[in-house]
Order: structure tokens, then sequence, then C-alpha cells
């Protein structure tokens, strides 16, 4: 995403998502110039953020950057996001989405491509069933 198009296609992404009945969440890059986010947020230089209606106040879209009130442990904070530090922008309750990493092409997510854009393996994988073994 280059250039003036940049807001309209993640307003789209966020439209698309919200009127699925869904809560839009996006990945960004916490070193990036300009994000204003509360200290000690983020982990190996990305956050995930919870942009969905009941989450956020005061929700913006800006040619550059987009803007919010969100609360991090119970506090409400401004935070700003520079559209070139979305990495991912998706649908929580299926992983549906978009990947935007490198702003020249949009990947569109099927909800199994989130684990794997994330170098995570699938829930499955990660947690073993529970078993029952009769003990003498």
């Amino acid at each position: 995403m280059k250039g003036s198009e940049s807001p309209y296609i993640l307003r789209g992404l966020i439209d698309w998502i919200i009127g699925e009945g869904f809560s839009p969440h996006i990945i960004i890059d916490t070193t990036a110039e300009g994000l204003i986010i509360p200290e000690n947020h983020g982990k190996n230089s990305q956050i995930t953020l919870n942009i969905s209606p009941t989450a956020v106040k005061s929700f913006s879209i800006f040619d550059n950057y987009i803007s919010f009130h969100a609360r991090f442990s119970g506090v409400s904070e401004a935070v700003k996001v520079p559209i070139n530090s979305i990495q991912v922008i998706f649908a929580k309750e299926n992983g549906s989405g978009a990947i935007l990493k490198n702003h020249d092409r949009i990947t569109i997510m099927q909800p199994d491509m989130l684990a794997e854009e994330l170098n995570d393996p699938p829930s499955s994988a990660k947690k073993e069933k529970p078993t029952l073994r009769i003990v003498d």
C-alpha cells in the first residue's frame, strides 16, 4: 500500500471484518517511527491491538496514521499507529484478514495463514489432548 490509497484500503478491511460480525485486530511493528503506545507493551518488536468499536474510543484513520484511545492494564491511553507500521489486519474469531508487511501488495489471509505468518504452529499442535490412564 503506497500513497493515498492506504487509508482507504485499511478502512475497507476494517469495515469488512466488522461487517462479518468479527473483531478487527492489527499486528504492528513497535520499532516504527511515530508510533505512540504505552511503554512496556509489545513483544519481539510487535504488538497486537484490538481495534473493534467495543475496544477503542475516538477511532480515526488519517492519511499516514490511525489514532484512538484504548485501555492498557485498565488505564485509558492515547494510541497513534503509522499506517506503514501495520503488518497484519485480521479477524480475531477466525483469523481471516490481510498481510500488509511490505505495503507493496496485499495478501488476503485465510484463517490458517495467520499462524504461518506469525511463525506460530496451529493451536492444535501447541496443546496436547489430555489423557487418562489407570493407576494401580
